[in-house]
């Protein structure tokens, strides 16, 4: 019997499994859960009871959607949360209980790395260079190169969840998530990511919640503009940042942070649209970890 391979990708937000039958990878089957994860997170990188309650729960169901698939058929791979806990065992221990090995923690530009595999997976490659961005819930990952190869990569410890804690709970936290925001990209000098027009593509679930968001305007869904981006932030500020028509279930909590993400990013790069493509981590692991 030939059994699929299968990645699974434990998100600072969203735990999700990609399963890939064929060796080109014909058919896949994506599924998601809602974990927050980074949102259970302390300064000093302990995980709240609560996060681990919901850690084990999702664990738990994906464990028994995978139980038939042999181990040698599986890759476990833990992203920014897991690199930011203080001793991630206990957590590894979980995750091996329930899907039968630990997670591998993933270096930023691991993640990175893989990302960028991901996407060119999906969208071939030209001599042009290319840039590839993935907001996440607690890290941002770039990654810049062309058919000649992988030139750099760089992951940021900032995501849409990290950053809409930071940005709190009172009237000022739009001004605080661009602050957040700008001070960081500032810092981490992404001159070396500028890339052609358009040459710039998103993906990841930021990238999707901005897709839903601008499809619910009646927009092109496979790409969203600077312009979008900045009325819709001025329009979230004006209504006091109620959710958004078309918002995925599950990221009201991150929203903001993923908007001063996208919008930063753009601005940076200097990009006035960002094409959103499939295509992430877990493809980039189903191509090149097997």
């Amino acid at each position: 019997m030939t059994y699929p391979r299968v990645v699974v990708d434990l998100g600072s937000h969203t735990f999700h499994w990609v399963m890939a039958s064929g060796a080109a990878v014909e058919r896949f089957e994506r599924r998601g859960l809602r974990v927050a994860l980074a949102a259970g997170l302390s300064e000093d990188g302990e995980l709240a009871p609560e996060a681990l309650r919901r850690a084990e729960a999702a664990l738990a169901q994906m464990g028994n959607a995978l139980r038939d698939i042999p181990l040698a058929q599986r890759r476990v791979l833990g992203t920014a949360t897991f690199r930011r806990l203080r001793d991630p065992a206990p957590l590894q221990a979980r995750v091996a209980a329930h899907l039968g090995m630990p997670a591998e923690v993933l270096t930023g530009e691991e993640e990175a790395t893989l990302i960028w595999h991901g996407v060119a997976a999906w969208q071939p490659l030209g001599e042009a260079p290319r840039c590839t961005l993935d907001v996440g819930g607690a890290s941002t990952e770039l990654a810049i190169g062309s058919a000649a190869g992988l030139t750099q990569v760089l992951s940021l410890p900032l995501g849409c969840v990290t950053v809409s804690e930071a940005a709190g709970t009172a009237s000022d936290r739009w001004a605080r998530a661009d602050a957040v925001v700008a001070k960081a990209l500032a810092e981490a000098g992404l001159s070396a990511f500028r890339v052609a027009p358009g040459a710039c593509l998103a993906t990841g679930g930021s990238a999707i919640s901005a897709q839903a968001l601008a499809r619910a305007q009646g927009l092109a869904a496979d790409r969203v503009s600077l312009s979008f981006l900045e009325g819709l932030w001025r329009q979230l500020r004006s209504h006091g940042g109620l959710a958004p028509a078309g918002l995925p279930g599950g990221r009201s909590a991150v929203v903001l942070g993923e908007l001063a993400l996208l919008r930063g990013l753009l601005r940076a790069l200097g990009q006035p649209l960002l094409p959103l493509v499939p295509g992430a981590l877990a493809d980039g692991a189903l191509r090149t970890r097997f």
